[in-house]
C-alpha cells in the first residue's frame, strides 16, 4: 500500500478519500481500508491488488479482537463409565452379561433419554441372548424407565468437548460523519459510494463476479494485524437526530455509518507470531 512512513507515520497516497480531510496527513489515530480482488492469502501476480483509491477515517472507539476456535460436545455413554472407571471391568460376552445384569438388578445406573434408553435396551438384549433391538429393547427400555422413578439414578452421559476447528472473526466499525463544509459533505458521500460499491458483485451473462474485499491497517496506533476481509453489510443512516440539509447542495447534515467485515480465512497459530 502506498504509505510513506516517516516519523511519526502519515499517509501520503494520492487517491485517498479522508474524513475528516485532514486525516493521515498528522499524527492522529487514523484507519486505512483498501479494496482489491481476494487473494485469500496468497501472492498472485495475475491479481491488481491495488486499484487506485484508499478510504482513511479516524479510529473508532473500542476496537475489537474476538478469536473464536471452536469445540463440540461429545459423550461417552455408558462405555465412557466403564473406560474412566477405577474398577476392572471384564468386556468378554459373559463379562457383558454380568453387567447387564447388574444395571438391571441393582438398579445403580439408569439412562434418561427415549433414545438413549432404546439403545441400552438393544445392547443388554444383545448380550444376554435376546434378539437385539426392536420388542426386547423397547420392553427393557420401559423397564429402565420404572426402575428411573423407582431409584431416581440415571447413567451418567459423561460428556466432554474436543477440538473442531477455527472460527471466522468478525469487525464491526460505526462513524458519525458530520461535515463541516460542503467539500467534506461530498467527500462522506463518495466513501459510502465507494464502500457499496466495492461490496457488490458485477454481473455478468450468466455470472456473478466475486466483489471486492478489503485490507485494513491502522495508522499512529498499536493493533494487531488483521487479515482480507469481506465487507459483508453497510448500514446507513441519514439525519438521525433531525431533518436538515446543507443549503449548498441538499446534502444531509448528519450520516451514520456502521460496516461488519468477515475474514476470508482463519488463522492460525503461526499468523499470531506474526502479529495477528
Amino acid at each position: 500500500m502506498p504509505i510513506a512512513v516517516l516519523e511519526p507515520m502519515t499517509i501520503t497516497a494520492p487517491k485517498i478519500l479522508r474524513y475528516p480531510l485532514n486525516i493521515g496527513k498528522s499524527t492522529s489515530p487514523a484507519i486505512m481500508f483498501s479494496s482489491h480482488k481476494a487473494t485469500y492469502g496468497k501472492p498472485d501476480d495475475s491479481i491488481i491488488k491495488d486499484l487506485g483509491y484508499h478510504i482513511a477515517l479516524h479510529v473508532v472507539p473500542g476496537v475489537s479482537f474476538n478469536d473464536n476456535i471452536q469445540y463440540e460436545e461429545r459423550s461417552g455413554g455408558v462405555i465412557g463409565s466403564i473406560l474412566d472407571s477405577d474398577n476392572k471391568f471384564d468386556l468378554s460376552t459373559e463379562g457383558l452379561k454380568a453387567g447387564a445384569k447388574d444395571i438391571m438388578d441393582g438398579g445403580s445406573a439408569l439412562i434418561s433419554t427415549p433414545a438413549g434408553k432404546v439403545a441400552v435396551g438393544a445392547v443388554i438384549a444383545k448380550n444376554v441372548g435376546l434378539a437385539a433391538g426392536g420388542l426386547a429393547g423397547t420392553v427393557i427400555a420401559g423397564g429402565l424407565d420404572e426402575l428411573t422413578k423407582k431409584t431416581q439414578v440415571v447413567l451418567r452421559e459423561n460428556p466432554f468437548i474436543t477440538f473442531k476447528g477455527v472460527g471466522l472473526r468478525e469487525w464491526s466499525f460505526s462513524w458519525a460523519f458530520i461535515p463541516e463544509s460542503k467539500e467534506e459533505s461530498l467527500v462522506v458521500k463518495d466513501i459510502i459510494r465507494n464502500f457499496r460499491k466495492s461490496m457488490y458483485p458485477a454481473k455478468g451473462s450468466f455470472t456473478l463476479n466475486f466483489p471486492e474485499v478489503f485490507d485494513i491497517d491502522f495508522i499512529n496506533a498499536e493493533f494487531p494485524k488483521m487479515p482480507e476481509v469481506a465487507l459483508q453489510s453497510c448500514n446507513v443512516v441519514y439525519n438521525k437526530d433531525s431533518n436538515s440539509f446543507f443549503k449548498e447542495n441538499d446534502e444531509p447534515v448528519r450520516v451514520d455509518m456502521t460496516l461488519n467485515f468477515r475474514e476470508l480465512m482463519p488463522i492460525y497459530r503461526s499468523h499470531i507470531e506474526k502479529g495477528y
